[in-house]
């Protein structure tokens, strides 16, 4: 249960890596009873800050969620929320097919509150990784230099962005060569 909170290139206070691990160690307990490791990221993201959190559970999924927002407590708030959500579907997911169970462990139920908040689709893989569909409308906008850079201050394996230009949806990711590729999605 070990849980890592980091400022990139800034000092985080005490309140704020002690709100972070205890936010997000009772956002995963109320889903998950398996044993997790995972790390929470503070930084600087132009006039705002961005936390980036990434929870691996013992023999199941890695969930990746980023919050971006004015202030570093809010963008952690985001990043939490989704952490729950994805943790919420996940479950709901499991559930469905019969499990009520995650590598062994029980997992608790899900509040009747809960149940209206799902909204966009999960699949859940033979080896038990949640599949999330994220929505393309919330991607920012990007000239594709500005998302080179973008792509190079997140830890991101990919990055999804509107392009300025054409208004279409474009993914940036590191080929296995070092160089870029480039995906218009049209």
């Amino acid at each position: 249960m070990a849980i890592r909170v980091s400022g990139k290139n800034m000092d985080l206070g005490d309140v704020l890596r002690g709100q972070a691990e205890t936010r997000l160690n009772e956002a995963i307990r109320k889903y998950v009873d398996a044993g997790y490791s995972g790390h929470v990221t503070v930084a600087r993201d132009g006039f705002g800050f961005k936390t980036e959190c990434a929870v691996h559970f013992d023999h199941g999924p890695v969930m990746h969620v980023t919050g971006e927002a004015p202030d570093a407590y809010q963008s952690l708030g985001i990043a939490i929320e989704r952490i729950a959500k994805q943790l919420r579907r996940f479950k709901r997911k499991r559930d469905r097919h019969g499990a009520d169970r995650v590598n062994g462990t029980a997992l608790p139920a899900i509040s009747e509150m809960e149940d209206h908040l799902e909204d966009d689709v999960i699949e859940v893989t033979g080896a038990g990784a949640a599949i999330v569909a994220e929505p393309v409308d919330s991607a920012p906008t990007h000239s594709t230099t500005t998302a080179v850079a973008a792509f190079e201050k997140s830890d991101a394996p990919v990055l999804v962005f509107r392009n300025a230009g054409t208004q279409r949806i474009n993914v940036l990711y590191r080929r296995g060569d070092g160089h870029y590729g480039w995906v218009d999605i049209g």
